[in-house]
Parts: structure tokens; C-alpha cells; sequence
């Protein structure tokens, strides 16, 4: 004989499950997963492009986070090409020192070579001065293989066949070892 469910045998289960929804919302708010603690500065970079760069993208100093790119803004035609694109930076505060005004500055794919864009930043040499807050530093260029990786993930998107794909990126690694040699 099987015994009906009642109201009452649901409301400990109906309590607990409020409860870890409620913590779990509480620890996401105030504890602002993902987001980096502490004071901020601006810094900004200038290049030429920023494949797959937009607002919210990791800043690495030496492979570690400390910062996220808050924009990027275009800057007139008449500027140099090379310092066309400006890309706005939000590092943590305690880790200025390390980033100098020579600190090698470059978009590259994160962990892997189809991983997500970050700006890397180089610490830079003990000889040069320290950035200050709305400092600019110019970016290296975008390795070829970015270049290459870039194209074939273009590629991809159109649905054309894996074997077209290939045949592209040889070609443009064929046209590169080329001008190389000029």
C-alpha cells in the first residue's frame, strides 16, 4: 500500500534546496568570481591589429593574469598605421613595477595555439622607468602563426573542406618563407 505525499514530507527538501540556491547566489555576487581584487590603473597599448581582442579579454604579465582590456578604440587615419588601434588596459596596482616602459607588449593566443586572445605583457628591463597610470606603450607585431591560425579559423567559419583549409594555410607559410628570403 503506498503512502501519499503530503506538504509536509516536501518541506525540508524544499528549505535545503532554497538554502544552497541562496548561498550559491551570495558567494557569485560579493565574491565577484572571475574579477580581479584590488586597485586598478589604466595603461594603454597601440598597434596595428587585435585579432580576436574585445572588452573583457585576460592581461598576462609573464603567463600570470593581472588586468583585463576594457576597450578598443580606433584612432584617425592619419595617425601612423602601426599606432591606428589603442587598446585599453586595466592592470592591478601592485603590479606596476614590474611592467617598464620597455616591456614587450603583444596579442597572442592564451595557453595553446587555439586558445583564447590575451595581451602579454613582458616585464620589462630594471634600467627603464616604471609605467604610470594612462602611460602607452606600442605593441609588437602579431606572430606569424597568429596570422596563419587567424586564417584558418576564417576559413572554418565559411564551411569550406578541411583539405582547402590546409592547402590555404600552406600557402600563406610558402608566400611568408618567401619574403623571407628577399
Amino acid at each position: 500500500m503506498s503512502r501519499q505525499s503530503r506538504w509536509k514530507d516536501l518541506q525540508i527538501g524544499m528549505l535545503a534546496a532554497l538554502g544552497i540556491l541562496a548561498a550559491a547566489f551570495v558567494i557569485l555576487v560579493f565574491g565577484r568570481v572571475g574579477m580581479l581584487h584590488g586597485r586598478k590603473f589604466a595603461l594603454h597599448v597601440t598597434t596595428d591589429e587585435a585579432r580576436g581582442v574585445i572588452r573583457g579579454t585576460d592581461v598576462w604579465l609573464d603567463g600570470q593574469k593581472v588586468g583585463v582590456v576594457t576597450g578598443v578604440t580606433f584612432r584617425p587615419p592619419s595617425a601612423p598605421r602601426s599606432d591606428r588601434l589603442v587598446i585599453n588596459l586595466s592592470i592591478l596596482e601592485r603590479e606596476r613595477s614590474r611592467i617598464r616602459k620597455d616591456s614587450r607588449i603583444q596579442v597572442r593566443s592564451g595557453g595553446s595555439i587555439i586558445g583564447d586572445r590575451v595581451v602579454n605583457v613582458n616585464s620589462g628591463s630594471a634600467k627603464a622607468a616604471a609605467v604610470i597610470d594612462g602611460d602607452t606603450i606600442q605593441a609588437r607585431e602579431q606572430s606569424d602563426v597568429e596570422g596563419v591560425t587567424s586564417d584558418a579559423a576564417l576559413a572554418s567559419g565559411q564551411w569550406h573542406s578541411p583539405r582547402r583549409m590546409l592547402a590555404r594555410s600552406s600557402s600563406a607559410l610558402r608566400l611568408d618563407q618567401t619574403l623571407r628570403k628577399l
